[in-house]
């Protein structure tokens, strides 16, 4: 816009409208097939992993892991009794809550504050809803090491 002298916003809403409708004329394509949807299903089953703010962190030997001023306890796992030097993911999810992953398992459940979320009882009260079910998944596939 330099280039063209254009000083206002005006001339710059008018040259960009013209830009616009050029660029669109040399480049657009029309649809191979018009009626179909250009949206395909979602197969995942991680989003709530995939949006959120990851963090890796190495758990102390106290088995615990600083976030955020926060000291998040985690506790005995039925395949690792203490996890302490593994890398581990800390998530913060879109709803607040934090999550901890160690490879595809979920260790631990907290809510903004650090509390422990330990069970789908404690999930269903009245402030948190059904919201944070899917946390409490757990999958327990493969073998994994530090």
């Amino acid at each position: 816009m330099r280039i063209r002298g254009i000083s206002t916003i005006e001339e710059a809403n008018r040259f960009l409208r013209d830009y616009v409708r050029e660029f669109n004329r040399k480049f657009a394509v029309q649809a191979a097939e018009p009626d179909a949807s250009a949206f395909v299903p979602c197969k995942r089953d991680d989003l709530d992993r995939v949006f959120s703010i990851q963090t890796e962190r190495t758990v102390n030997r106290d088995n615990t892991v600083r976030y955020r001023n926060l000291v998040l306890q985690i506790d005995k796992q039925q395949w690792r009794s203490s996890l302490e030097g593994c890398r581990v993911t800390v998530y913060q999810h879109l709803n607040g809550t934090i999550t901890i992953g160690y490879g595809p398992r979920q260790i631990g459940v907290f809510t903004s504050a650090g509390q422990p979320i330990g069970t789908a009882q404690k999930l269903r009260g009245p402030a948190s809803g059904k919201a944070l079910a899917p946390f409490l998944k757990q999958k327990q596939t493969g073998h994994l090491m530090c």
